[in-house]
């Protein structure tokens, strides 16, 4: 039997005390809407689906905010930030 020691299952073995300290807990991903234009989603949505396979359960909440403030602002329209929230104004 061959005995591998690379660097790959040494982070798997390295991994499995958190991989069961999170299977089966709910875990809160939030997804910016700049994350869907970013050159890595494709690495985010894999690493999302390496979460699901391991029992992690997943919410995800998913933002809108730079496509809603690019529209808005093509309407002359600024996104003034208080506190959390947000509300809308239309420029003078």
């Amino acid at each position: 039997m061959k005995i591998r020691s690379t660097a790959l299952v040494k982070g798997f073995r390295q991994s499995t005390p958190y991989v069961n300290a999170h299977r089966n807990k709910t875990m809160v991903i939030m997804l910016g809407g700049e994350a869907f234009t970013d050159k890595n989603f494709t690495n985010i949505v894999s690493d999302i689906a390496l979460l699901h396979s391991l029992g992690v359960k997943l919410v995800l909440v998913h933002g809108a905010k730079l496509k809603l403030t690019n529209f808005l602002n093509t309407m002359i329209v600024t996104v003034p930030i208080t506190k959390a929230f947000e509300s809308r104004q239309k420029s003078a």
